[in-house]
């Protein structure tokens, strides 16, 4: 037991001779063995402006709701919030797109809360809508995903998959209410192969 509070006391005194903390972030982090960042660390996240289609799964997804989007002027503003985020990857992993990832960037810290440009990671993809009643049917980019997937799961015959691209392209102008009142008028083919 004495053994025990003797070393309890040399750490005690070495730490009132040195400091043990630093001012972070106004100075330099010293080198340690923590300088290395790991691959797996969870950082920031970031998106693929090339691949996010816009489908919203990540909001659906986040549990601290730090991903938000927004439809407005056939536009949808995807933002995550970082001061709310998690960092668990939860909608690096429900991305159907693989558009998110999570970086290994996790100095996120600032002083001044009004100048700080860090505090959201935005992105914006374009709304198709409606062309008689103007409402948003999908953001484009998953519009043309989906049609995508469905001619690719479609049989290798050439009037079949013009059949269904051409019902694709009529399908996909129109809202879901205004598809069910022209459904005769766009005289669409009745049999679905997908």
């Amino acid at each position: 037991m004495a053994k025990g509070k003797l070393k309890l006391v040399r750490e005690i005194m070495t730490n009132f001779s040195r400091c043990v903390t630093i001012g972070y972030p106004a100075e330099d982090k010293p080198e340690t063995r923590y300088s290395q960042v790991p691959q797996t660390l969870r950082g920031k996240p970031e998106f693929d402006k090339h691949k996010c289609i816009g489908c919203g799964a990540c909001s659906v997804r986040c549990p601290s709701r730090a991903i938000r989007y927004t439809d407005k002027n056939e536009k949808r503003a995807i933002s995550i919030f970082l001061g709310r985020c998690l960092f668990c990857g939860q909608c690096e992993e429900v991305c159907p797109e693989d558009a998110i990832t999570l970086t290994t960037e996790f100095e996120l810290s600032y002083t001044n809360r009004t100048e700080n440009p860090k505090d959201y990671v935005k992105h914006e993809v374009d709304l198709a809508t409606c062309e008689i009643c103007g409402s948003v049917i999908a953001p484009t980019s998953q519009i043309e995903n989906c049609k995508q997937v469905v001619l690719d799961k479609i049989e290798a015959n050439p009037l079949i998959r013009k059949i269904v691209a051409e019902d694709m392209e009529k399908y996909t102008r129109y809202c879901v209410g205004c598809r069910q009142r022209l459904s005769h008028e766009m005289n669409t083919h009745t049999r679905k192969y997908y």
